[in-house]
Parts: structure tokens; C-alpha cells; sequence
């Protein structure tokens, strides 16, 4: 009987685990999704080729990820 209590407990703790990293996860891309916002631009992700070019330095963008908002055709780095 109290291995099944402890089981129960261990199952409940990594439940509670798992939820908890969801939560820190969720927030973590809400804020990324306001700092991307506060410029008035709506930034996502993506990946892009060695040709394109940085909307706020016109250099190439070497990164395979860059950062763009689809309403302004702006692309720029991701740092």
C-alpha cells in the first residue's frame, strides 16, 4: 500500500514538474513576443539565405535566423 502512495506522490510531483517548466515556457515567449512588439513591429522568426539583407544595417545576413515583420518588410538580425 505505501508503494502505491509513493508512486502516486512521485507521479503528482513530476505532473507538477512539468507544469510548472510549461508555465516558465509560456512566459518566456510572451515576453519575447512584446519586446519583439515594442518597436510597433510584430517580429517572428526565421530562417533565411546567405543573399538576404539587414533592414537596419543593409549588410548580409549571415545567421541561418533572422527576425522578420511581414507587415513593414522589415528582416533584421536576431541579436
Amino acid at each position: 500500500m505505501s508503494r502505491l502512495l509513493e508512486s502516486r506522490r512521485e507521479k503528482d510531483r513530476m505532473k507538477e514538474s512539468s507544469l510548472k517548466i510549461k508555465e516558465k515556457e509560456r512566459l518566456k515567449e510572451t515576453r519575447e513576443r512584446e519586446a519583439r512588439s515594442s518597436s510597433g513591429h510584430l517580429f517572428t522568426s526565421l530562417s533565411v539565405s546567405a543573399t538576404t539583407l539587414c533592414s537596419s544595417c543593409n549588410k548580409s545576413i549571415t545567421a541561418k535566423e533572422a527576425l522578420s515583420c511581414p507587415g513593414n518588410c522589415v528582416t533584421t538580425r536576431n541579436s
